[in-house]
């Protein structure tokens, strides 16, 4: 039984996405269940710019807008805009996420129906496609038939790998899963404990994750950031999958990095937060992590005909031999570790440059 409605902001970090803004933001405004405050921190090249397209978006909504500038930096920015939340749940959907009607209100009644507080973080189903005829007049924001046929077979893709391949992000997952117990009403709800979440859908108490925040270890292309969010959050209480919630992610057009950080990121920022998360090390984690990203290598190999392909492979070897490091350190010694193979990695770019 609900005994009252749980009180959510929202924080988008954001950086030159005007046309996602555009279509995303009226979305969120238009949900039956509204935030009490929508704060977005922008680092745009022109501010003033996003700035301006918000406060006109939102000029008769009846919430509190926040809108901030800021330096460059996922993590840094979310950060951020924690420190302007007052309600009691922060979501934090990308700037290009799109919600499907009612996506909010089957989040936040997970949140409503969690009398005991055993839940820490919400998130939504992945929807494969935007809302009806959302993208037909974007130039730039087209889905093309291309976009759609790809979806569908990286969905289909990472279901088969998952069945073949040992994934230690869900084996760690499922570990700190079973330390909590799960609410007898789930089923009814359509909901489900899930071992994270990813960042395009998720949200989480502000209490829990006002406590860990996101690693601002992390850079540029926040590769596993919200895994790393999400295994924290673990430690005060489970995070549920709301799948009557649906939000679609375009995944806007953008380079994110080079072949070489693809490769190296895919390893080392993956095996930080198995390692910044485990609080004994877990064999079986890690020998499964060994095996993924050996599989990622040979996955890879498949473009060496290419230059980006081969920086791709160079970075995931590199990953794998410094990998062992990265498990066996904690704390500052792994912050150390992991921000010099980042130094190193942009010293090799601009030797390559």
């Amino acid at each position: 039984m609900v005994l009252k409605e749980t009180s959510f902001d929202v924080v988008i970090a954001t950086r030159n996405r005007y046309d996602a803004l555009a279509l995303s933001v009226p979305l969120i405004l238009s949900e039956k269940r509204q935030p009490k405050n929508l704060i977005v921190v922008d680092s745009s090249d022109n501010h003033e710019q996003i700035k301006s397209l918000i406060l006109t978006l939102t000029a008769n909504w009846p919430g509190k807008v926040v809108v901030l500038s800021a330096p460059p930096g996922l993590t840094r920015q979310r950060n951020l805009g924690l420190a302007y939340v007052k309600s009691d749940v922060v979501i934090f959907p990308d700037d290009d996420s799109l919600i499907l009607p009612g996506a909010f209100e089957h989040m936040m009644r997970i949140y409503d129906l969690d009398i005991e507080g055993k839940i820490a973080g919400v998130c939504s189903a992945e929807e494969i496609l935007p809302p009806d005829g959302l993208l037909d007049g974007s130039k730039s924001y087209a889905l093309t038939s291309l976009d759609r046929i790809t979806k569908k077979v990286i969905k289909v893709k990472n279901f088969i790998e998952r069945r073949i391949i040992p994934d230690a992000l869900l084996r760690h997952g499922r570990g700190l899963i079973k330390k909590h117990k799960q609410p007898s009403w789930l089923a009814s709800e359509n909901a489900i404990p899930v071992e994270f979440m990813t960042g395009f859908r998720m949200s989480y108490r502000s209490s829990v994750i006002n406590r860990y925040k996101f690693s601002e270890v992390f850079s540029g292309y926040c590769l596993g950031e919200d895994t790393g969010a999400s295994f924290l959050a673990l430690r005060e209480g489970l995070l549920i999958g709301a799948r009557n919630a649906k939000i679609y992610h375009h995944k806007y057009p953008a380079k994110r990095a080079n072949g070489y950080d693809m490769g190296l990121m895919q390893v080392i920022n993956f095996a930080y937060v198995l390692s910044n998360s485990m609080q004994k090390f877990e064999v079986g984690t890690v020998i499964s992590f060994y095996i993924q990203s050996a599989y990622k290598l040979l996955l890879y190999s498949t473009a060496i005909g290419s230059k980006y392909g081969r920086a791709r492979i160079s970075g995931v070897l590199r990953g794998i031999w410094v990998m062992g490091k990265i498990f066996t350190a904690k704390g500052t010694a792994l912050d150390a570790i992991y921000t010099a193979e980042l130094t190193r990695a942009g010293n090799i770019n601009k030797i390559k440059n």
